[in-house]
């Protein structure tokens, strides 16, 4: 039996994906930084250890090369954006010990987790990147207001309106050579949860509209829809960084036109919401890693869906 260690079990896409697991007959073991008794999802599990945070990169990365050493694990699936970027710094460290990071290709993630690679690598491509500079770069702005950020910014953080020249000080506060500067573009959040199967050469999107998305965000209404623009562009990326399972790309949809926010190489928040419609990303994402071809399109109906809280006392 395979046994899949799931990091980070308090994110939003941890129930999708430990859900997915069991079903179909993996066993599962967790982490997370706070303690089992904080999580729900510790209940579903065979075992759930408690770890040193992301920040702690040396002993975060002993910590759960011991939980696998110690469980057997042979399959590992990080949940955040930081998990990544740990485990592709340190992906050897456990292949020497045949565990098995369901990651991205360095390049990918080099690409996905850095925003303005991300802008320069598909500049010049006929897909629609937000116009964006490097705070050194910056000599005048006209035509406010605009958003900075961290280039390897996750969930928000670190996001500012720039609304006149001043409001750049706010930058000067903070780790101003890893901030772009982005064009504001007003309109609606696009999400795609995407899956290629590499081995195979097929495809295929999911695609929701998000209605309302938290200030971190994650989308807790959404429309769901086929979109072939938005799939096609998809595909586009797919095969220009040679991608193998599920990402997330994120758009921002203005008028006619989809421009790429953000690509981020892990579960979407919400893939729960593509689960529901009836395609089992999290399930064919380990397809892709074990060389098996993944399930046919279907046919996705135009549907609103909620996210809903539970109360429960643990």
């Amino acid at each position: 039996m395979n046994k899949v260690l799931v990091t980070a079990i308090g994110s939003f896409s941890a129930e999708a994906v430990i859900d997915t697991l069991i079903e179909n007959k993996f066993e599962v073991i967790g982490c997370d930084i706070y303690p089992k008794e904080w999580h729900f999802l510790s209940k579903k599990i065979k075992n759930f250890y408690q770890v040193p945070s992301t920040a702690q990169e040396k002993d975060y990365v002993e910590k759960i090369l011991k939980i696998c050493l110690d469980e057997n694990i042979n399959i590992i699936i990080p949940s955040t954006d930081l998990d990544v970027d740990i485990f592709n710094k340190n992906k050897e460290i456990f292949e020497k010990e045949n565990v098995n990071i369901y990651i991205q290709n360095k390049k990918a993630l080099e690409i996905s987790r850095d925003k303005y690679k991300l802008y320069k690598t598909f500049l010049n491509s006929h897909i629609h990147v937000i116009p964006t500079l490097e705070y050194k770069e910056i000599e005048t702005l006209e035509n406010f207001p605009y958003i900075a950020k961290p280039k390897n910014g996750r969930s928000s953080e670190g996001v500012l309106q720039i609304n006149k020249i001043k409001d750049l000080e706010k930058i000067e506060d903070k780790d101003k050579d890893n901030y772009i500067i982005q064009e504001y573009i007003n309109g609606s959040i696009i999400v795609a949860d995407y899956i290629r199967d590499k081995k195979n050469n097929k495809d295929f999107s999911i695609v929701r509209k998000e209605l309302i998305r938290t200030k971190n965000g994650a989308g807790i209404v959404v429309e769901m829809h086929q979109n072939k623009k938005i799939s096609d562009i998809c595909s586009y990326i797919g095969n220009e960084l040679d991608i193998n399972g599920c990402i997330c790309i994120e758009f921002i949809e203005k008028g006619n036109e989809y421009y790429v926010m953000d690509i981020n190489p892990r579960f979407s928040a919400g893939v729960a919401f593509s689960k529901k419609i009836g395609y089992e990303v999290v399930k064919n994402h380990l397809k892709c890693f074990m060389g098996i071809e993944i399930d046919e399109p279907i046919n996705i109906p135009t549907k609103i869906i909620s996210k809903r809280y539970i109360e429960e006392i643990l």
